[in-house]
């Protein structure tokens, strides 16, 4: 491979290549998996690996521990932000689930825990990373109190699921 994963410092992040699937946790289970900067830098770190090493064929995003995938921006780290240090790191995060949404390769989230709003958001980029749009990407999560809303999403050609029903894009 390009470059091994393990050459990456990566403190808040778990990430390994095993074969053409790269691997990447988020490992602040104590906090929820929150997204504090150095978080969101080491997570673009690891996806522009993936993205750049040609043998990785796609990415598994996850959370470390049960009880969420990721609970969004750590409020702890943003009580004494400015204005201005807020907007950036707004554009960070953004930066993140674009790059994610983009990576040219599929990207499967598998959600484990309770999800909200920034999970949706996370899980929704990866699932709409793909290749083309002809290939289909799919959002895996196992989520205890939402089971009955556990969905794989198609394509975006409009294509219906099995049940007849158009595939919910939100999440």
């Amino acid at each position: 491979m390009s470059s091994p994963a393990s050459a990456l410092k990566l403190e808040n992040v778990l990430y390994a290549k095993k074969g053409p699937i790269a691997y990447v946790t988020i490992n602040r289970p104590k906090v929820l998996n929150a997204l504090n900067a150095k978080t969101i830098f080491e997570l673009r770190s690891a996806f522009e690996d993936a993205r750049d090493d040609s043998e990785v064929r796609g990415v598994v995003f996850t959370g470390a521990g049960d009880k969420s995938f990721a609970a969004g921006a750590d409020i702890g780290e943003m009580v004494n932000d400015t204005p201005l240090t807020a907007e950036q790191k707004t554009r960070s995060g953004q930066a993140l689930t674009d790059l994610i949404e983009n990576l040219g390769k599929p990207v499967i989230a598998a959600v484990n825990g309770s999800e909200d709003r920034s999970d949706a958001r996370l899980r929704w980029n990866a699932a709409s990373s793909e290749v083309g749009r002809e290939r289909p990407c799919i959002a895996a999560h196992s989520v205890r109190r939402n089971h009955r809303r556990a969905r794989s999403l198609s394509n975006r050609s409009g294509e219906r699921s099995r049940s007849g029903r158009q595939p919910d894009r939100a999440g």
